[in-house]
């Protein structure tokens, strides 16, 4: 599945694809990690789905995935790109070990 999502998440005109295959993956198997996790996160981005990022983020939250070294500086990214600072400086503080790379996400 993550060799599928991130194939499609490098084209902006696939994201569409990339949740739907992402949700496909849910109903058939509850393999939820961080790097599709990731994919996910993006695309919603990429489609100005905040309401689906946040949905993404409970299920991260539900499955231990949200202060991972991969989801968390996403989800402060998607926050941030929505405008929802308030939301990405909850993730932020709630991040162990953080470094340089996510002062500067949150900085942007």
């Amino acid at each position: 599945w993550n060799t599928i999502l991130s194939g499609y998440s490098k084209s902006k005109s696939c994201y569409s694809d990339v949740l739907l295959l992402y949700n496909r993956m849910r109903r058939n198997c509850d393999g939820v990690d961080s790097f599709n996790l990731v994919f996910a996160i993006k695309a919603c981005v990429g489609l100005g789905l905040l309401e689906n990022g946040m949905l993404i983020h409970g299920l991260a939250m539900k499955h231990g995935l949200d202060k991972d070294a991969y989801v968390a500086p996403s989800l402060v990214e998607m926050y941030a790109q929505f405008g929802t600072m308030e939301n990405a400086q909850k993730v932020f503080d709630e991040i162990p070990g953080r470094n340089s790379v996510l002062w500067g996400v949150l900085m942007k």
